[in-house]
């Protein structure tokens, strides 16, 4: 996504150590807006969080990237039943984890996020 903003953005600068992007700034207040909007609530990510995340070996044998892991792992320890993501890897994980409370992990695309939630 970065190297996609560097791309669209005419007023972006290269320098050798740095590239500034102005249209960052406004995604950021998107997303904050939309946190504010939807309720979402913003978790730490902690020691215990990524040593479960390196710990699960069924992520890792279905090649999923550490970033995403991190997610997929974040969630199955707040109880999340429902993960929204439009990468597909991730949509491949639907029902396959249970959360700490023993209920499947959603893993869908925001169309069908939708139909659940509504």
């Amino acid at each position: 996504m970065y190297g996609e903003l560097v791309r669209q953005s005419p007023e972006s600068r290269f320098n050798a150590r740095r590239v500034l992007v102005p249209g960052a700034r406004l995604l950021v207040r998107q997303t904050l807006g939309a946190i504010d909007y939807f309720r979402v609530e913003l978790v730490d990510l902690t020691r215990l969080i990524i040593t479960a995340q390196c710990g699960n070996f069924e992520l890792q044998d279905r090649g999923i990237r550490a970033a995403d892991s991190l997610h997929i792992t974040t969630a199955l320890a707040e109880n999340a039943e429902l993960l929204i993501t439009t990468d597909s890897n991730l949509i491949r994980l639907d029902n396959v984890f249970e959360n700490s409370a023993g209920a499947s992990l959603r893993c869908v695309d925001t169309d069908q996020a939708l139909a659940l939630l509504a």
